[in-house]
């Protein structure tokens, strides 16, 4: 008879549920495994903000700038789904409520706001042939002002994204799109589209070291993408570095750790694979090296390239998601990835809206705070979520979920053959919320243990639930793969789960 233990819970989502690496997980979804290593903390939920606007208005970015002296929280979206002109919401406080101040010109390019020398900018969308990107800055009620205007020609048939980057060594902005390149210094404004290579557009920038880390895309999908190293010097056409990133499309570079981090997708349009896999590269100033390469599948869909970097780890969100991603070193300097915090609280982000953008509309983070905008696949409106802060009172809304890989933490010896489970046991703290523990075997349907009679906690109380039978009585079943669920509503805390078995005869 042996008995199994996990209580450490940092090593992330496995590539092979049936690998043999310690402490990993098959699916984590809304817990913090990475603060307090030997705990799963859930996170807390998150709330709809609600801007007074029009029903229709599509908020995507939330940052803190200024307006004559004062701090705001200020929003940026489409002032309605019919004119989708760039608008600028602001409030004082977190938990406030949004409200429409000044609206520009042309259609707003998601994503692209940014903070630059305590103003909030963002990029307007001029369709046209060529097309015009301008640059604009929101400087109070009723009052937007254009600072400078790019023309883009691109082979690509949808409209691009913009991005904006400040780099922490000049302090100047910078403004991509397509294969164009223009920056801002607070007084002036300048353009060039002969740096950066035709026939490709800028999919994410950031810093790495003195240089612009630039990552960029095929238009027509054919080629390998890349990420360009460039020195800031538009007076010469010059790139300093070309990274070739492989298979794949890229979607988002940051700089973590000093190297930096690709997030990419394999499948899709244009690509010729069985399984849709998300993948993620470092570049530590040699060579490109696969970190993760995880088949997720349509249900998962590709990553966006929004992105939020806080704590040394990156945030990013997929289509269809319910969770936010996150990505980083645990505590003992192993990279780890994990779905982090949920979105609509376990609800699914889908749809489609306007062509510019798919489901997710955004993704900003400020200190502690996310803020998710898309469409529920519940249905309904488009909405912008936020997760709660100390000012709103905690809740946690959502279940919290951790499946195991197979046969967790069991030595190699024991792994496949013919096993009786003996009994379960779950360690916590309660918090006056309900825990479940599910169990399949041989990869038969998840079965509950914990009888709903008996799974409600105790604020407060360290406990320990032991499970030797199904929660209708029945027996445990045999075999050779043992699964877990664990399930939390409410708070509970996990720090332990154990299992018993005794192996059945054999010949070897």
């Amino acid at each position: 008879m042996a008995t199994i233990i996990q209580n450490k819970w940092d090593n992330g989502q496995a590539e092979d549920v049936r690998t043999t690496s310690l402490n990993q997980n098959a699916l984590s979804q809304n817990f913090d495994t990475i603060t307090e290593p030997h705990r799963l903390n859930p996170m807390v939920s998150s709330v709809a903000e609600s801007p007074t606007v029009v029903a229709d208005s599509e908020m995507s970015d939330v940052l803190i700038g200024q307006v004559a002296g004062n701090n705001y929280y200020v929003g940026i979206g489409y002032e309605s789904q019919s004119s989708y002109l760039t608008t600028f919401y602001t409030k004082t406080n977190v938990n406030g409520t949004f409200s429409k101040q000044a609206v520009g010109n042309y259609v707003y390019s998601k994503g692209s706001g940014v903070a630059y020398k305590n103003q909030v900018y963002a990029v307007e969308y001029q369709a046209g042939s060529p097309s015009y990107y301008n640059l604009i800055r929101f400087d109070g009620a009723n009052s937007v002002t254009t600072v400078g205007s790019a023309t883009v020609s691109s082979s690509s048939s949808t409209v691009l994204q913009a991005h904006c980057f400040v780099h922490p060594e000049d302090n100047i902005l910078y403004m991509l799109v397509g294969d164009t390149i223009s920056k801002w210094d607070g007084t002036t404004f300048s353009t060039v589209s002969t740096i950066l290579p035709t026939g490709f557009s800028v999919s994410s920038v950031t810093n790495y070291g003195t240089y612009l880390a630039i990552t960029m895309n095929s238009d027509t999908n054919s080629l390998s993408p890349v990420c360009y190293l460039w020195g800031r010097d538009t007076s010469i056409n010059t790139l300093q570095e070309t990274i070739d990133l492989g298979e794949g499309s890229v979607a988002i570079v940051e700089n973590l750790n000093n190297n930096l981090i690709f997030v990419m997708s394999v499948g899709g349009y244009g690509q010729t694979v069985l399984d849709e896999r998300m993948m993620i590269k470092e570049y530590a100033g040699n060579t490109v090296e696969t970190l993760v390469n995880l088949v997720v599948g349509d249900l998962v869909g590709d990553p966006y390239s929004y992105k939020a970097k806080s704590g040394n780890h990156l945030y990013f969100v997929t289509a269809n998601s319910d969770c936010i991603w996150s990505f980083g070193k645990n505590k003992t300097g192993n990279y780890v990835l994990n779905q982090s915090r949920f979105i609509i609280n376990g609800d699914k982000v889908t749809g489609y809206t306007y062509p510019y953008i798919g489901s997710i509309g955004g993704l900003s983070m400020i200190g502690d705070i996310i803020w998710v905008a898309g469409y529920p696949m519940a249905g309904g409106d488009y909405i912008m979520m936020r997760t709660l802060s100390n000012s709103d009172g905690i809740a946690y809304a959502g279940t919290s979920i951790y499946k195991t890989t197979i046969n967790p933490n069991m030595p190699i010896i024991d792994r496949y053959d013919e096993k009786q489970l003996e009994a379960v046991q779950v360690s916590f703290t309660g918090s006056g919320g309900t825990i479940q523990i599910k169990y399949s075997v041989d990869g038969s349907e998840m079965s509950a243990l914990i009888p709903t009679s008996e799974n409600t906690t105790t604020l407060g109380k360290e406990d320990v639930i032991i499970m030797t039978n199904e929660d209708g009585g029945e027996p445990l079943l045999s075999g050779r793969e043992f699964q877990f669920q664990i399930e939390s509503y409410g708070g509970v805390k996990i720090k332990e789960l154990r299992y018993k078995y005794t192996n059945l005869n054999t010949t070897i």
